[in-house]
């Protein structure tokens, strides 16, 4: 009896091993099996390295059309004026060159831009100051000019869409800089001229939109941390409501993107006698008027570089740094 209980024990001890082993092997052959997981949020990731003719690019224009980002125009570290046009595509992770500007659009740099309905939209730019616009429609991949903007020409403005409406406004004329706004209408192809952004005026400001609801802030204002929230449709012409000031360091050049419920700032830089970059990136909140300090922009320090998001996710890259934009062609990738 004593032995056949010492060998029952033995079996069940025997199987319980193979059972865990079992079980073991099961749960390996799974964990390789499966797809890595999505990085957990509030994360920065090198993406991509941008095409050589890129990768000293600042003063750039983009927008987002069908998933993917379009960026034009801008200047590169020997001062040469471009008018090309690009496209990333954040599946393939590449960068493919599509139609430059026609002929009778000047190169320019530092021009506004936005999406509507499939198309994008080019306007305004330097350093000669422009008002014209052009449309871009990536289906034929060509150019169509469109009615100029209204009031002065400019450069160094914002452009952004909200409710099928294209806006521009802020950036610097030839007499000085500007806070007027104005609003492109793409059935109709025509402007009407908006409530300005309280004064001062300023140039090189940033804007994301959240919500059909535009926030404009930063550039080289006195008041430059200031934020204001635009709501187009409201009113008769619009209107502007202060909202917190950004905490960041920098206030001008600062890149943005912006998710269903937030819109992120940072980079960017100072101008005190000479530049100073930064690299501290921010999430404002619009439903709490809070700014929150997200992880630093992991890429080299910059200002005037190309922010955009696809598919929830923020993206980052291009621009100028102190060392004159050598240092500035990787894409890095940002899970909120």
């Amino acid at each position: 009896m004593r032995k056949f209980l010492i060998a029952t024990w033995i079996i069940v001890i025997i199987s319980s091993c193979h059972k865990k082993e079992d079980q073991q092997l099961i749960k390996n052959q799974l964990s390789m099996s499966q797809p890595d997981p999505i990085p957990p949020g509030n994360y920065w990731e090198l993406r991509q390295t941008a095409p050589a003719t890129l990768s000293d690019r600042s003063g750039m224009a983009n927008f987002v059309v069908n998933g993917k980002a379009y960026m034009c125009c801008g200047y590169d570290h020997n001062g040469s004026v471009k008018k090309d046009l690009w496209e990333y595509d954040p599946v393939t992770n590449t960068f493919t060159q599509k139609a430059s500007m026609p002929a009778a659009a000047s190169a320019r740099i530092y021009p506004a831009a936005f999406a509507i309905n499939g198309k994008g939209y080019v306007g305004t730019g330097g350093p000669t100051v422009q008002k014209d616009l052009w449309e871009y429609d990536p289906t034929t991949n060509s150019w169509t000019q469109k009615a100029d903007m209204p009031g002065l020409g400019r450069w160094r403005a914002i452009g952004f869409a909200v409710g099928g409406k294209g806006f521009i406004g802020t950036g610097t004329s030839s007499y000085g800089d500007l806070n007027d706004f104005w609003e492109y209408d793409p059935i109709i192809n025509s402007w009407i001229q908006k409530t300005p952004i309280p004064s001062p005026a300023r140039t090189e400001a940033f804007v994301f939109v959240v919500n059909s609801k535009a926030y404009v802030g930063g550039g080289y204002s006195p008041t430059n941390k200031t934020v204001y929230e635009f709501q187009p449709n409201a009113g008769i012409d619009g209107v502007w409501t202060q909202k917190a000031n950004y905490p960041g360091q920098g206030s001008l050049g600062v890149a943005t993107f912006a998710t269903t419920s937030a819109g992120y700032v940072g980079t960017g830089a100072t101008i005190n006698g000479g530049f100073t970059f930064y690299k501290d990136f921010w999430r404002y909140a619009p439903t709490s008027n809070t700014w929150t300090n997200t992880p630093d922009f992991p890429g080299y320090i910059r200002a005037w570089a190309m922010g955009f998001s696809l598919n929830g996710l923020g993206y980052i890259g291009l621009g100028r740094d102190e060392n004159e934009r050598s240092n500035t062609g990787k894409i890095y990738r940002y899970y909120p």
